[in-house]
């Protein structure tokens, strides 16, 4: 599938830089790892918050990061993905709009 952005984010944290990971006290074993036989069990409270989702949550609540980058598990050598926190867009003033391709046809502006 191919989706077009059209959009300009600041204030988003790179958790592909290993800069960034060793001050965050993580490594890209534990980002990119099988973290969902332990979301599974976090949700049956059979164990812990995954560590994605605690880095995720914390980033979250220093309430000024409005997204993180991260490496594509599917594409590790050239793919990085965005995560974006959809609330942080209004307080930012910022917007992002998808397309179904380039040039194509709006699918959605978020927010």
């Amino acid at each position: 599938m191919l989706v077009s952005v059209l959009g300009v984010l600041t204030n988003l944290l790179d958790t592909t830089d290993p800069v960034v990971q060793a001050k965050l006290g993580t490594n890209q074993q534990e980002l990119t790892g099988d973290w969902a036989k332990a979301q599974v069990k976090y949700l049956a409270g059979a164990g812990s918050m995954p560590p994605t989702q605690v880095l995720g949550q914390a980033a979250f609540d220093v309430g000024g990061i409005v997204g993180l980058i991260y490496e594509s598990t599917k594409s590790p050598t050239n793919g990085k993905g965005i995560l974006v926190f959809t609330d942080r867009l209004v307080a930012a003033g910022i917007y992002v709009e998808l397309y179904n391709e380039p040039g194509g046809k709006l699918q959605q502006r978020i927010p």
